[in-house]
């Protein structure tokens, strides 16, 4: 049985600027709608969110659906935490995607705890 992975990733336009939280079954393509305003309307487009701050991989779709929901009923300061745990210096790590094999995301062990996979992404952003 196939099962199509999720992801959810956080953008932002600037640090501890505007924040969005999303969900897509292709990151690195959907990154690139929102570098590229394909929607002129939308949220990110007309707030300049284009870059690409904190992200997860799932297994399946479902499960990085849930994922979304909890993200998006955190706090600011939780958001914020979770890129900052993965990406201190707030970079954009949409180049990053895919560069390096070992740097393709990883789903956590879990969804709600995910420290480990933002430490070791912290580590190869760091040694980038």
């Amino acid at each position: 049985m196939y099962t199509k992975k999720g992801y959810v990733y956080i953008m932002f336009n600037k640090r501890n600027g505007t924040l969005y939280v999303g969900m897509t079954s292709f990151l690195k393509r959907r990154v690139y709608e929102h570098k590229t305003k394909l929607h002129p309307q939308s949220f990110t487009a007309k707030y300049d969110v284009d870059k690409l701050g904190y992200f997860e991989e799932y297994p399946m779709v479902v499960d990085a659906i849930a994922r979304e929901k909890q993200i998006k009923g955190g706090s600011r300061a939780d958001k914020i935490a979770l890129i900052e745990g993965m990406n201190p210096n707030w970079e954009d790590l949409y180049d990053l995607l895919y560069v390096r094999p070992e740097f393709a995301p990883k789903a956590p062990e879990k969804p709600a705890n995910n420290h480990k996979v933002a430490k070791t992404v912290a580590k190869l952003v760091a040694t980038a």
